[in-house]
């Protein structure tokens, strides 16, 4: 042996035993022949905490890092070169790596994540050092951590994910009053809220980056936001539309007075058509190409049909307009008046243009699926309704 303060041992699949120490990792064969294995690139002697067996090798976790050694005995390092507790490879293919800095969890194509302790945000690890992990045969995995207890992540744990503002960490989100999302056309989302905070949300690696500053709505609220096929960033706020293309930013003027200067509601047409609607003025177009304003003014009588709540696209190309009195349709062929969409009492559902059941007083609308199936939500329910860029819903509520 390479020491005789032998800290891990692993099942080798020729029938022999990997052998960790505080020297290094060492291979015994059936026969009983040890054979020491190179770690690192210098050769010096590292010291094992961990190794796991796998049917190609072994997983060694030393101070300087973790190796993935094969069934010949050649090394490889796996991620940096810093010192690593434990590790586990779970059924995703998905790498588990305990650092003193956090958890990494590293995907098969190269993505990485950190998951570290956060006083008063719930649901973060109770300790920044984990020396254990186990997948059960749900799927579930446990982490032993020091001085934290044990964690358990239950199955659909990636169900779900969420981003917090941080005060420390200059790599969360800006404001964790979110008031508006969008869903670019990479897969990115934009996020805006209620102090003029302003980032772009990588769903799949976890990276924030911030535009409050690029776009100067720093001082503003964000209310509304969205991406349209080029991948410009409409940004509605109190104080008027502004429009960020790639980097060149302009507001975009949609007439005079303080009421219509504020945008609530924002859509971006699949033709690059924008619609909004302000403060009690009903919804009005721009065209992308001279931004000229067209208002769309509804037949209904009232001002509740004036107070939009949300925009949406019907995949058959409907504009759908939810307000406080209803439900109202722009054909796309027809831009001179919105239709009104009929009159129920409260409570009752409608049928239109084959979208079923939509509240008539439903104040958030939706449309998902390949049919156009409608969600609706009633005011207090939910702050709006997005298509997921992946199988789901993104829901912005309230809390």
């Amino acid at each position: 042996l390479l020491s005789d303060n032998v800290t891990a041992l692993a099942a080798a699949g020729d029938g022999g035993l990997w052998v960790g120490t505080d020297a290094g990792l060492q291979h015994r064969d059936p026969r009983g022949h040890l054979t020491r294995v190179a770690l690192g690139d210098d050769g010096a002697p590292v010291s094992v905490f961990q190794l796991n067996a796998r049917d190609d090798g072994v997983d060694a976790a030393t101070d300087a890092g973790l190796f993935h050694v094969d069934e010949r005995g050649r090394a490889g390092r796996i991620g940096p070169a810093a010192a690593t507790y434990a590790s586990l490879r779970d059924a995703h293919g998905e790498y588990w790596i305990a650092r003193q800095d956090g958890i990494y969890l590293v995907a098969p194509d190269g993505g990485v994540r950190r998951y570290t302790p956060h006083a008063g945000v719930q649901g973060s690890l109770a300790s920044a050092i984990a020396l254990d992990f186990m997948q059960d045969r749900d799927g579930g995995v446990w982490c032993a951590l020091m001085d934290g207890g044990v964690e358990y992540l239950p199955p659909r744990w990636r169900a779900f994910d969420a981003w917090r503002h941080l005060p420390e960490d200059a790599g969360s989100i800006a404001d964790d009053r979110i008031r508006a999302i969008a869903a670019a056309p990479d897969g990115q989302l934009l996020v805006g809220g209620a102090n003029g905070g302003l980032d772009v949300l990588d769903p799949h690696g976890g990276g924030v980056r911030h535009l409050a500053d690029e776009t100067g709505v720093r001082k503003s609220i964000i209310d509304a936001l969205a991406v349209d096929g080029r991948g410009q960033f409409w940004i509605g706020h109190r104080y008027g539309l502004r429009l960020d293309d790639h980097g060149r930013v302009r507001d975009v003027d949609i007439g005079a007075g303080d009421a219509r200067r504020a945008v609530h509601v924002l859509l971006a047409a699949a033709d690059g058509t924008i619609y909004f609607a302000g403060i009690d003025d009903g919804v009005s177009r721009i065209d992308p190409a001279g931004f000229a304003v067209t208002p769309l003014r509804s037949p209904a009588p009232g001002s509740a049909v004036r107070q939009i709540q949300q925009l949406g696209e019907h995949p058959a190309g409907t504009i759908w307009s939810a307000s406080l009195g209803g439900l109202d349709h722009l054909q796309r062929v027809h831009h001179e008046v919105l239709a009104q969409a009929g009159q129920v009492p409260p409570g009752r559902d409608l049928e239109l243009d084959h979208v079923p059941q939509i509240a008539q007083r439903a104040a958030k609308i939706f449309f998902v699926g390949e049919h156009g199936d409608a969600v609706g939500a009633g005011v207090g329910v939910a702050a709006g309704l997005l298509d997921s860029v992946g199988p789901g819903l993104d829901v912005a509520c309230g809390g």
